[in-house]
C-alpha cells in the first residue's frame, strides 16, 4: 500500500512538473500554480520527497537485510556429540541404525555423504530423520550429499522430502536441497 501511494506521489510530482515549467499555458497548470501559491511551498520537490520517502520506508526491512550479517547456526544446548548429552545418538550411531545405511567421508567434493542402499520410502525416509537428528548435536558442513543407490522413489519427490526433515530438526539454519540425478544436495547458508 505505502510502495503504490509512494509511486502515485513521484508520478504526481511528475506531473506537476511538467505542468509547471513546460504547459503553463493550460488551466490544469494555472490551477496547480494557484495550489502552490495558496501552499506557500514548491508542489514538485514536496510530492518528490514525499514519493522518496515512502519508497525508502517501504524498502527498509530488505534494506537493512542488505547489511545485517549472516546469522550463526545455533545449536541445542547441553548436547553432545554422543549419546551422553541429549540422551541423541552420534552421527555414525544414528546411521548404523537403519540397516542399508552408511556414511562416506571427503567423497566427490563433499565433507559428508550418505548412503542409502535398496531401502523402501519409510526405510530410507526413517535413515534420513535419524542422521538429520544427529546432524544436529555437530557442527554443520557447508554441504553434504544423500546418495540413494537402488531404493525405489516415494510419491514425495526425494528433495522435498529432505528438506523437510532437515528443517524438522534444523529450523533455524537456512539451507537448500538440490536434485543431482538420483541423489540431494544440502547446501547450507
Amino acid at each position: 500500500m505505502l510502495r503504490t501511494l509512494s509511486v502515485g506521489s513521484l508520478l504526481v510530482a511528475g506531473g506537476l512538473s511538467y505542468l509547471l515549467y513546460v504547459d503553463r499555458l493550460s488551466s490544469v497548470a494555472v490551477t496547480a500554480l494557484e495550489w502552490q501559491l495558496q501552499l506557500g511551498a514548491p508542489l514538485v520537490p514536496l510530492m518528490g520527497v514525499l514519493g522518496l520517502i515512502g519508497l525508502i520506508w517501504s524498502y527498509e526491512r530488505e534494506i537493512r537485510a542488505l547489511f545485517r550479517p549472516a546469522p550463526e547456526p545455533q545449536r541445542a544446548p547441553g548436547r553432545s556429540a554422543g549419546m551422553v548429552g541429549g540422551g541423541r545418538p552420534s552421527l555414525q550411531q544414528a546411521v548404523q541404525m537403519e540397516a542399508g545405511a552408511h556414511l562416506e567421508h571427503d567423497r566427490e567434493g563433499f565433507p559428508i555423504m550418505l548412503v542409502l542402499t535398496g531401502m523402501p520410502p519409510e526405510r530410507a525416509r526413517r535413515a534420513i530423520d535419524l542422521f538429520f537428528g544427529a546432524l544436529a548435536n555437530e557442527p554443520l558442513p557447508g554441504k553434504l550429499r544423500i546418495r540413494f543407490v537402488g531404493c525405489p522413489p516415494s510419491g514425495l519427490p526425494r528433495h522435498h522430502l529432505v528438506q523437510g526433515l532437515a528443517r524438522r530438526h534444523l529450523p533455524t539454519v537456512s539451507l537448500h536441497a538440490a536434485l543431482a540425478g538420483e541423489d540431494v544436495d544440502v547446501l547450507f547458508r
